[in-house]
């Protein structure tokens, strides 16, 4: 008995949104010289690098350049700056965990570098040390109440799973 195959069409996607971006000086054009992408086409994050050597002492955080700026002209998007995960091993993060780019900012990219080690690091000029990352915005109506209703979990946090 034959069967039949349901086929249902995917709506087609939207376009992705436009973001403009430039080099901030020669010195960046001549770091990114394989021009500013993803390292690999289905990579989410774009690499960030450094235009000057840095080096670091322990516990020391220093804001450096990163040679690109954007402008995010969608009010829908915005973009965010993350550690590479590599760096995380060997003790770099940013001073404040991530960096927010709302849509609008066109400045230069900069990157707060934190050495969380008891010993010096020391990074090339040229080095990827951060991704950068777009997102959607959700703007959600905010409501006062004076009280929630209840959930399950109620306001148990840090350790409410036990596993903490």
């Amino acid at each position: 008995m034959d069967q039949l195959e349901l086929v249902i069409p995917r709506p087609p996607e939207p376009a992705p949104p436009e973001v403009e971006w430039r080099y901030c000086s020669e010195e960046a054009y001549e770091t990114y010289e394989q021009g500013w992408k993803r390292s690999r086409q289905e990579d989410a994050g774009i690499d960030l690098r450094i235009l000057e050597a840095v080096e670091l002492s322990p516990g020391e955080t220093r804001l450096t350049g990163t040679g690109i700026a954007i402008n995010i002209t969608d009010e829908t998007v915005c973009a965010v700056i993350l550690p590479r995960s590599g760096h995380g091993l060997k003790g770099l993060s940013l001073g404040n965990t991530m960096g927010l780019i709302d849509c609008g900012y066109q400045g230069e990219l900069k990157l707060a570098l934190y050495n969380r080690t008891q010993r010096p690091l020391t990074l090339e000029a040229g080095e990827r040390v951060a991704q950068l990352l777009f997102l959607p915005v959700l703007r959600p109506h905010l409501t006062q109440v004076r009280r929630f209703e209840m959930s399950p979990r109620g306001a148990r946090g840090f350790g409410s799973s036990g596993k903490l």
